[in-house]
């Protein structure tokens, strides 16, 4: 597993959507972003951001819509705790564990998701969003800056 450096997106995030093409899109209380997996980019759009939440109901953030935790071959287990300085997200690829301590700056809300095509998994609270990007293959090839 891979963690793609993104540059600072918001400083108050509120949703986001899940990756289709390498492609993502963030939006906070002014503005909406589409986020470049593969370039590691981020750009600023001209779409209002509460025209784009209504568009997108099936985002993630400050919705109740539930976060996908199992796949084939990962599952995702976390337990929000609002007042924690982090959250320990336990991720299972192939049956071999990694842990990742996610640091939280506000306990409005958290998720931790994986998508469909088991190519990403988002870890986002409203002051920051990580990516991470699982490698084909082996697990023994999928854990270089996770465990830090």
């Amino acid at each position: 597993m891979r963690k793609i450096e993104l540059p600072r997106i918001s400083e108050r995030i509120r949703g986001f959507t899940l990756p289709t093409d390498g492609l993502m899109h963030v939006f906070d209380y002014d503005e909406v972003f589409c986020v470049d997996l593969g370039r590691a980019s981020v750009e600023v759009l001209t779409d209002n951001p509460y025209a784009f939440d209504a568009e997108h109901p099936e985002s993630l953030g400050v919705s109740d819509n539930p976060p996908l935790l199992l796949t084939n071959r990962i599952s995702v287990a976390y337990s929000f705790d609002p007042v924690a300085d982090s959250q320990p997200v336990q991720v299972l690829v192939d049956g071999q564990r990694y842990d990742i301590s996610f640091r939280t700056l506000s306990g409005d809300w958290f998720v931790a998701t994986l998508t469909a095509d088991e190519r990403y998994l988002i870890i986002a609270e409203p002051y920051m969003l990580e990516v991470y990007a699982f490698e084909a293959g082996t697990a023994a090839a999928t854990a270089d800056t996770v465990n830090s």
